[in-house]
């Protein structure tokens, strides 16, 4: 906006009245029955009154430029003193104009004869002879706003600039409402002299001038003169005397309504290209501060708003009190119109399911606006979310508190500001729950009431400790991907890979397989000589600072808990100490359940990363004998085992709600609102055995929990970590196809992605599942540092590396000292190494919907937890039904299912099988024995 203005600052001059005594009071002798009579004269520019009129005439006087203002016939003026008085003893009395000689301008003033109205003020009211006369203009007959009062030595005079000031136009002049040009006068006066009131203004006036130059017609639609921070319209008082100027004082303080002035009667036409109009608004007898001027014009047919902030080199000015200021704008221009755009991406529905508490898809925001002439020039638009129960009314910025939001408002632009949504699990009929004694909460209150170890400046070493027993002994460091927390405290985990180190030393065997079955390849025969990093770079020391990787964060990937607010760990627990991973879990957050935390390089990619199974369970070791009578000692639970809660019914409600995109300048929103909705469920039947992690045969990391054979375990995951797409499955990702392999390193980077299997592969299922080197080739002593490829060709002959505790490698996901059972283990519980049994061994209980409980023990007891299938399409199955545990054992049929699967402990409520084999690609249980 261009702006042209020029400030006449100067101060506004004072219209002078005479007083004269009429003749036939002479002046040697006072007549006290003459009443006293009044002539007028004019000044200038600052004392418009109920009739005055602006002239349009500039006058010059002592180098500074007057505006003069005339008298009318008809104005009307009080004068108050403090003796002199009216016959009816009234110290007030009105005069009006009787006649003025607006031509004859002598000096400064232009006069005008003031006759009574009604009874006039008379000496005969006292014996004084001199007095003080006060004088406000326009009278309070013609404006009730305006009051004057005498004192005993002063006077006080009052009025109200309205917020609102009405016009007369006269061609494109527009003429103020001068019953607010508030003015006043005060002179001390001898009887029979003449009696010179000087009126001096009590406003602050603006005339504002808009010149058209732009070429078009210009229509003003409306004006406003504003403050920021001062009040500019309401009532004053002040006190005048006759030898001093009056104080003001009695301003409102600044609000919202009065801090601005309008107009109303602005011309109705155009003002022509070349043509100006001028307006003058009349504000508080005040000091004005932080002033602006805004309009609403219209030309060529487009309305816009504008802004001129009466500014002088960059900063405000301030305008003196009762003083009138010129003040000319150059037309405002309006631009060619903005085009605004919002695109929200995608608009469509997004569902969860009533018990799973789970991260929606993201949607992007793009607000911007463009003009027709440059269209490639896309200005940002801010942007603010809206939401709605019905999707029609009722819409508000704050979201249901079922939702929450990475973000509700933006700064816009073309490109698109990406919004994360996080669905709560929350709303359900809770006068329909049925529930059973609260396992998981004798659970909570068992850890919390454990006593607490460790300290931030000595933390417990996990790697140092026994899991089990007496946990404040000390070991020598014995590493491992698995880590067992028993209590609340201060932790710390050795950078270190798996069970790298062993006896607290470094066990090279872990992650170096036996020279003797090293053919020169190290992919030969499906043996891998030397275990791979994250970045498929061979592991040469224990310590991932020793392979010349630098670890600058740690995050918590998942955890199997209830939504955020029941995190047992959070990101900002965890620090990077030297070759540590040092942890908090704090005593109001412990609860059971299972976390994967992950150390990363500068670039966020993650090189290593840990289970920790938080449980209040006794991990004491069980006895067991196998069928060669040997004695292994066994966990008596499966890992990352928690007990099931004990509710048996809950009926989750149907509810949708609805979310669209407002542009905060324009008000525009998206055409359609789309949904987030949860689907209902009417009844939820929770598990009566519990649920443990599951794995893909040849990993380290665990996958995420069931609930039930149709729900996922809730779990809450960083941003990065979904681990869901709906209520069943977990992320699958499709191997590259053109390698047609996912090496060790990727999944590494990867640990809460399961891989598909690949059912068309040459050989059978899981071609590209774990292919470390070369080819086609597969892996197969990734959980035993020294297994090769079998010998026998029969499911039913035993092969002599199924009989032999295997040698634990960095990639077992077993806690320190215990390690993934090898080939012919579970013999020990069907007492049949290859067959399908379908007796049930001596000391073998079924538990209907559980599990089998052998040899009598309750602590020999295998639960149907179920698995997660390998194709990314069956996701969760046979929970309570049936029961799957891995082994360290490829399966020993073929060299094609060597590539694709893996042996197992197969358990259904009619058969047992202690060496079955399936693709590798799908997740089952561990159940882990002592390494040798």
């Amino acid at each position: 906006m261009s702006m042209k203005k020029r400030l006449y600052n100067s101060i506004l001059l004072p219209v002078l009245v005479a007083i004269l005594l009429i003749a036939g009071c002479e002046p040697a002798d006072f007549n006290y029955s003459k009443e006293v009579v009044f002539t007028a004269a004019t000044g200038y520019d600052n004392l418009p009154g109920t009739k005055t009129v602006y002239t349009g005439t500039d006058v010059t006087v002592d180098g500074k430029p007057y505006e003069l203002i005339d008298w009318v016939a008809g104005d009307q003026i009080r004068v108050m003193a403090h003796n002199v008085k009216t016959a009816a003893n009234n110290p007030s009395a009105e005069y009006a104009v009787q006649s003025a000689n607006i031509n004859q301008h002598s000096g400064r003033n232009s006069t005008a004869t003031v006759a009574k109205v009604g009874d006039g003020l008379s000496w005969s009211s006292t014996t004084a002879t001199s007095d003080t006369f006060y004088a406000i203009y326009p009278s309070p007959t013609k404006n009730a706003n305006a009051s004057i009062s005498v004192g005993t030595s002063n006077a006080t005079i009052g009025g109200t600039i309205p917020a609102t000031q009405n016009y007369t136009t006269h061609t494109n002049a527009s003429a103020p409402d001068m019953d607010n040009a508030y003015m006043w006068a005060a002179k001390t006066a001898s009887a029979g002299s003449t009696i010179n009131l000087e009126f001096q203004p009590a406003f602050t006036a603006f005339q504002i001038t808009i010149n058209n130059n732009t070429g078009k017609g210009l229509k003003i639609n409306s004006l406003k003169l504003t403050s920021s921070s001062m009040a500019i319209n309401g009532s004053f008082t002040g006190t005048i005397s006759a030898s001093a100027n009056p104080s003001f004082g009695g301003f409102p303080t600044a609000s919202s309504t009065n801090k601005e002035i309008s107009v109303t009667g602005l011309p109705s036409s155009a003002i022509a290209d070349g043509s100006s109009a001028s307006v003058t608004l009349f504000a508080l007898p005040r000091d004005l501060q932080n002033m602006s001027i805004k309009m609403n014009v219209t030309s060529d047919g487009q309305t816009v708003d504008k802004t001129l902030d009466l500014k002088k080199d960059g900063s405000f000015m301030t305008f003196d009190k009762c003083k009138k200021y010129r003040i000319n704008v150059g037309a405002p221009t309006v631009d060619e119109p903005w085009i605004y755009v919002i695109e929200p991406e995608p608009i469509s529905t997004i569902t969860t399911y009533g018990h799973v508490a789970m991260t929606a898809p993201d949607f992007t925001v793009k607000s911007y606006k463009y003009k027709a002439s440059d269209p490639t020039n896309k200005v940002a638009v801010p942007w603010q979310l809206e939401f709605s129960a019905n999707g029609t009314s009722g819409w508000s910025t704050t979201p249901d508190a079922r939702l929450s939001l990475t973000s509700t408002s933006g700064v816009g632009g073309a490109t698109g500001e990406t919004v994360t949504p996080s669905i709560a699990r929350t709303h359900y009929d809770s006068e329909k729950e049925t529930t059973g004694h609260d396992s998981e909460a004798s659970a909570i209150a068992e850890l919390r009431n454990r006593t607490e170890v460790g300290s931030s400046s000595s933390p417990f070493d996990l790697s140092t400790h026994p899991f089990y027993g007496n946990i404040n002994s000390t070991i020598s460091r014995e590493t491992a991907n698995c880590y067992v927390i028993t209590r609340a405290g201060h932790y710390r985990i050795p950078l270190v890979y798996g069970n790298a180190i062993k006896n607290g030393t470094t066990n090279n065997h872990a992650y170096q397989g036996l020279k003797a079955y090293d053919t020169g390849n190290n992919d030969n025969d499906h043996y891998m000589r030397t275990f791979l990093r994250h970045d498929d770079g061979k592991i040469v020391d224990p310590w991932i600072s020793g392979n010349g990787i630098t670890v600058t964060s740690a995050v918590v990937v998942w955890q199997d808990v209830d939504g955020a607010a029941n995190q047992i760990l959070l990101d900002s627990d965890l620090a990077i100490n030297g070759d540590y991973l040092d942890f908090e879990i704090k005593k109001d957050n412990i609860r059971p359940g299972n976390i994967v935390v992950a150390v990363r390089n500068a670039s966020d990619v993650i090189v290593w990363s840990w289970h920790l199974w938080v449980t209040e369970k006794d991990l004491s070791p069980v006895s067991v004998t196998d069928l060669n009578s040997v004695t292994h000692q066994m966990l008596p639970y499966n890992l990352g085992w928690t007990d099931a809660k004990t509710a048996n019914t809950t009926h989750w409600n149907d509810w949708t709600f609805y979310v669209h995109v407002k542009q905060t300048e324009t008000g525009g929103v998206t055409g359609t609102a789309f949904a987030i909705e949860q689907i209902g469920e009417s009844t939820y039947v929770a598990p009566n055995v519990g649920s443990n992690t599951f794995y893909q045969w040849g990993r380290k990391d665990p996958m995420l929990p069931a609930a039930s054979s149709v729900r996922n375990k809730t779990y809450y995951s960083a941003a990065d970590f979904v681990l869901t797409t709906d209520n069943t499955h977990i992320i699958h990702e499709t191997p590259p196809a053109t390698s047609e392999k996912v090496t060790v390193g990727h999944s590494i980077q990867n640990p809460h992605i399961q891989y598909h299997k690949e059912v068309s592969a040459t050989g059978g299922n899981g071609k590209r599942i774990y292919l470390g080197g070369a080819g086609d080739v597969f892996i197969g002593n990734l959980w035993d540092a020294d297994l090769i490829p079998y010998t026998n060709t029969s499911i039913g002959t035993p092969d002599p590396f199924d009989n032999r505790l295997p040698v634990k490698t960095v990639y077992d996901p077993c806690p320190p000292g215990f390690c993934v059972p090898y080939g012919f283990f579970f013999g020990a519980f069907t007492r049949n190494q290859s067959d399908w049994v379908t007796t049930a061994p001596a000391g073998a209980t079924l538990i209907t919907g559980e599990g089998w409980r052998f040899n009598n023990n309750d602590h020999h007891f295998f639960p149907f937890t179920g698995a997660r299938g390998g194709n990314g399409v069956q996701g969760i199955f046979d929970v309570t039904s049936l029961g799957y545990y891995w082994t360290t054992a490829p399966d020993s049929r073929n060299d094609s299912d060597w590539r694709a699967c893996s042996k197992f402990l197969y358990l259904s409520e009619t058969t047992l099988r202690a060496r079955n084999d399936q693709d590798k690609a799908a997740c089952y249980a561990i159940r882990a024995v002592h390494e040798q």
